[in-house]
């Protein structure tokens, strides 16, 4: 008897314990407010879920397998936010409104198996805090899409990876999305029949959706009207099928450029006729023009938009102006600068007339390491200086310490001067001012630093100039009063213009010949040159920023005639002379890209004419065991240069060219140097000069160049 009552109690613990398990397992379905539902529900129980939901009753575990259609199941109810991520839902076919205004619903469902389902019409309209990531969903039986997000002013996930090729309804779909801009360009669209209002008030949508088909598309209407941001070409899309095009894209940001594309491409399709379309205020260009004609004439289509685009003329936009003097001014300056190197060549030979030594390193080649700079730049130690060390030597035989660091600078100095006697018979120095190089060919180098400024004027943007140069010439006697040289130049020219960001960036060549012939009473010089110019032009207009690059060449000459009768006392010596100097430069045609603003320059010939006059004054002397030569120069120039005339159109408008005149800004310059040569017997030879040049009040530059070089 004893163990029949205890096999009875443990019976009855036993299955309390069971029973109180699969309570425990439904306790999360309470479709009642306190009873667990623990069957598996079907489509008569969604009214009692919606309740419960209502209610804010626990349904997160609810057995939902059997239930097909959801429809409406949490529409309205703005509290409603649990987590419902286990649901097993893949056996739903209709979700209908099932989130629909359920403003507070955001929870993960991602997980969810959907592929049964085939309507998501407005599943989540309205659900304003929903922004959950569905990627993962299987949508490939939806055939109805309509306004599935409209309104979900939250949602921004991605989408681009759904199989909506089953989908023929998109009507509304993201319609005010207001921060929905996810790609979309990977959807088969082949099904899709109608689009109304599809994209209709997405705030900052636009994506490139270039590659949807449309073939079977019919409805059209308010499909991207006040998209603000979206500014697609979507010419590429089969608009054959298309019956409704009303508001198609007014109010949005549909571009003139892509605008243009989109009537050019359609117009070779074979449309409906008799349609009518409403683009807004988007204007068509002259790019255009024949194809929108075209589809009036041929379907007679309506097309409501903003008119033929006219635009203002160029020639009032200070940074275009302004963009053409800076890159007339680079082509003058380029072959002025070149000459003007050149002749500050020929003034050095000219003042150093007779002296072997008229190899000139003009650019300093320094290396930061101290013992690696004393090895190639340095000289040997004197006898002098050797013969202190090893006096301080034998000083110091009375002190171990003082005689270990004299034997290390004696052989310190021994070890340098054996270095830089290995280097001199190699290379000389790195920095030379020497005698001939190669045959009776002197080498030479000079560089150069501009800065510059040219002020703005009631047409164009003012200009910041920079620039730098590096020259590599060499030159030879060919008699005792006659010589000749090459040279080759490599420049860089930037310009910024205006305040804006626009700008002009040029590398420049020049391949010259120059000579210098004295007679008994005059030294006639001449200069002749041929050079490439590379630019690279930005210009920033309104929010566009467009580039281009042009090509150009130019030949340059320049004559000299300078006194030879000038010494007046001593060492003190003035010259006057007289110099002619031309150029001509073309620049080829090109285009600007980037935007609807953009500009195709034609070819620009540039000529320059000057006359100049002048007196250099020179003077040497003998300073410190080493020869120095100052100088000065002071010239006046008239330019005479004729105008050049630069001519351009819009990409967009080709037949309208407009023309400008680059003048020479001024008939005047001035130009004032100051520098001196030094030949030191210890070996530091260097040279200095400074420029500075004035054309009349509103250009002005000016430019340094500094070489040293000795023993450490």
């Amino acid at each position: 008897m004893l163990r029949k009552r205890l096999f009875f109690n443990v019976l009855t613990k036993s299955a309390l314990v069971i029973l109180l398990g699969t309570a425990q397992s439904y306790a999360a379905c309470l479709l009642d407010g306190a009873t667990n539902t623990t069957s598996q529900l079907t489509n008569s129980d969604t009214a009692s879920i919606s309740a419960a939901a209502g209610n804010n009753w626990d349904i997160t575990s609810c057995d939902v397998s059997g239930v097909t259609d959801m429809s409406s199941l949490f529409r309205t109810d703005s509290t409603f936010n649990q987590d419902i991520s286990g649901w097993d839902v893949s056996n739903v076919t209709s979700m209908y409104q099932m989130f629909e205004d359920a403003n507070a619903f955001n929870q993960d469902i991602s997980g969810w198996d959907v592929s049964s389902v085939t309507d998501m019409k407005r599943v989540f309209k309205k659900a304003y805090a929903f922004n959950q990531n569905l990627s993962t969903w299987n949508v490939s039986s939806v055939t109805i899409m309509e306004s599935a997000f409209e309104y979900a002013s939250a949602f921004n996930q991605p989408l681009n990876t759904w199989n909506v090729g089953a989908v023929t309804n998109f009507d509304y779909m993201l319609k005010d999305t207001l921060v929905f801009n996810q790609s979309l360009n990977q959807w088969a669209t082949s099904s899709a029949t109608t689009m109304r209002g599809m994209f209709r008030n997405t705030s900052v949508f636009n994506q490139d959706i270039s590659s949807w088909n449309t073939s079977s598309v019919t409805n059209m209407k308010w499909l991207f009207m006040n998209a603000a941001a979206f500014d697609q070409n979507i010419g590429a899309w089969d608009m054959t099928s298309v019956s409704n095009l009303r508001s198609f894209s007014t109010g949005s940001g549909l571009s003139r450029t892509n605008y243009d594309a989109m009537l050019n491409a359609w117009s070779q399709q074979t449309l409906l006729t008799g349609e009518t379309i409403d683009i807004g205020t988007t204007q068509y260009s002259t790019l255009s023009a024949t194809a929108r004609a075209s589809i009036i004439s041929t379907y007679a289509w309506t097309i409501n938009d903003g008119g033929l685009y006219t635009p203002s003329s160029p020639l009032a936009k200070a940074d275009v102006v302004g963009s053409i003097e800076a890159w007339t001014n680079i082509a003058r300056r380029n072959a002025h600068n070149t000459t003007n190197t050149i002749t500050s060549r020929l003034d050095f030979l000219r003042r150093n007339y007779g002296h072997y030594k008229l190899s000139h390193q003009g650019i300093n080649v320094k290396f930061a390491d101290v013992t690696l700079d004393k090895v190639m730049n340095g000289d040997v130690a004197t006898s002098g200086d050797l013969k202190t060390d090893m006096e301080n030597l034998a000083a110091a035989g009375q002190n171990t310490g003082d005689l270990t660091n004299q034997a290390s600078s004696v052989a310190s100095d021994l070890a340098f001067d054996s270095a830089i006697s290995m280097r001199k018979e190699i290379l000389s120095t790195l920095n030379p001012t020497s005698s001939e190089k190669i045959g009776q060919w002197s080498m030479w180098s000079a560089g150069q630093v501009t800065l510059g400024s040219i002020d703005v004027s009631a047409t164009a943007a003012k200009q910041a100039i920079s620039g730098n140069s590096i020259t590599l010439g060499m030159d030879k006697p060919i008699s005792q009063h006659e010589r000749i040289g090459f040279a080759l130049t490599m420049a860089n020219d930037d310009v910024d213009v205006g305040t804006a960001g626009s700008s002009v960036d040029a590398d420049n060549y020049a391949m010259t010949s120059y000579g210098s012939f004295i007679y008994p009473t005059v030294t006639l010089e001449g200069i002749f040159g041929y050079g490439q110019l590379d630019l690279t032009s930005t210009r920033v207009d309104g929010i566009e920023t467009l580039t281009g690059s042009r090509k150009g060449k130019q030949i340059f000459a320049s004559v000299a005639v300078r006194s030879n009768q000038s010494r007046l006392s001593g060492n003190l010596s003035i010259s006057p002379y007289a110099r002619l100097d031309g150029s001509y430069s073309r620049l080829n045609k090109f285009t600007e890209t980037g935007g609807a603003n953009a500009l195709t320059y034609n070819q620009q010939a540039i000529t320059t004419a000057m006359f100049a006059a002048g007196l250099d004054v020179n003077y040497e002397t003998y300073v410190y065991g080493g020869l120095l030569k100052p100088y000065a120069k002071v010239e006046f120039g008239s330019d005479f240069s004729s105008d050049s005339d630069a001519s351009m159109y819009y990409n967009s408008a080709t037949s309208t060219v407009y023309t400008t005149s680059i003048a020479s800004r001024d008939d005047t310059r001035w130009k004032t140097e100051l520098g001196t040569d030094f030949f030191f017997s210890s070996g530091v030879t260097g040279s200095f000069f400074y420029i500075r040049e004035m054309t009349g009040s509103q250009a002005r530059s000016n430019s340094v160049g500094l070489r040293f070089s000795g023993a450490k």
